[in-house]
């Protein structure tokens, strides 16, 4: 028959072991996602008379030429990555939906489709996708107008250890132009734009997700430098350049950011921003060299370090101390 001694170090070793158990079942890690997307569909570059630039013969340019460059890339922990880049072309680039996965739980874009995602995923991958097709100037040997996009988005699941995802995905487009005849010219087209980094409850490994969209279109005079433009001091902020973030460091309840997209669609988040925009320059000097310059970036950056022990493994060990202490006095 056991003494009462023996079944208070029984019970101890009981609650220690259930205890140290319960920590090492119980789930560590959240759900991170991390999501940018900015789309110009119907994109144009008016004259003064509200017709589409041309370039052609007898049209509104003394001189016009015209570059554009293009990367995306992205990575996920036990992957080899993917990566494209265009150093400078005057044509179309359409680089290939692309996505990453270890478990097999990929979740592909539909080519040029850009789809709106929300929330958690329940899914390891990183994904992106690029396009810049047409221009928004006639006679330069694309189609007019311009579709110009890119999307990067990554999940980590509650399942995934440590690790990371992240993408990265840029366009850039330069036209060095003088007028024909003093004109001040309009930018107008459709946007759709949205990042969120989000993070669910539970989180005891630190673990972290951000997104950020970045667009801006700039007009400099390249005989005195001066910047005669740009579309980031234009009234209104249409298309905003920001970033958001989502620390899940033990946080007890979802965690979704969304940057100031709720202010400007007069919801939260969860809502894609679509509308149109219009900016108009001062008037340009005709037989003047311009430099015309336009960017549109997107990047996810998602990470997770090593679970770390949580409050109840070291509560386990603890009463493991105290039953091999009070087992010893015990022998004595």
């Amino acid at each position: 028959m056991k003494t009462l001694n023996q079944m208070k170090r029984t019970a101890i070793a009981g609650v220690a072991s259930a205890t140290l158990g319960m920590t090492l079942a119980a789930p560590a890690q959240a759900d991170l996602f991390a999501y940018a997307k900015l789309l110009l569909e119907d994109f144009t570059i008016l004259g003064s008379d509200g017709e589409l630039l041309d370039a052609g013969p007898g049209g509104d340019f003394s001189f016009l030429s015209f570059t554009s460059s293009g990367d995306m890339n992205g990575d996920l922990t036990g992957t080899g990555g993917f990566s494209f880049s265009v150093p400078s072309t005057g044509g179309d680039i359409d680089f290939p939906s692309s996505c990453l996965s270890v478990t097999g739980d990929c979740n592909p874009l539909a080519e040029n489709a850009l789809p709106f995602l929300t929330g958690a995923q329940g899914a390891d991958y990183v994904a992106a996708d690029q396009i810049q097709i047409g221009s928004p100037i006639l006679g330069i040997g694309l189609a007019s107008p311009a579709n110009v996009g890119a999307i990067a988005v990554g999940s980590l699941s509650t399942t995934s250890g440590a690790g990371s995802a992240n993408a990265n995905n840029g366009l850039e487009a330069s036209w060095q132009f003088s007028l024909a005849q003093d004109t001040g010219i309009t930018f107008e087209g459709d946007i759709s734009v949205y990042l969120e980094a989000f993070a669910s409850a539970g989180e005891l490994a630190p673990g972290k997700a951000s997104a950020a969209t970045e667009f801006g279109i700039t007009i400099t005079d390249l005989t005195t430098g001066a910047v005669v433009f740009d579309s980031a001091l234009e009234a209104g902020g249409t298309i905003p350049s920001q970033t958001t973030a989502a620390n899940a460091g033990g946080f007890p309840v979802d965690i979704t950011t969304c940057g100031g997209l709720a202010a400007l669609t007069g919801g939260s988040c969860g809502t894609e921003l679509n509308t149109s925009f219009s900016f108009t320059t001062v008037a340009l000097e005709a037989g003047r060299l311009y430099q015309l310059s336009a960017r549109n970036n997107v990047n996810i950056d998602i990470a997770r370090e090593a679970p770390v022990p949580g409050v109840l493994a070291l509560m386990g060990a603890g009463l493991l101390g105290i039953f091999a202490f009070g087992r010893r006095r015990a022998q004595v």
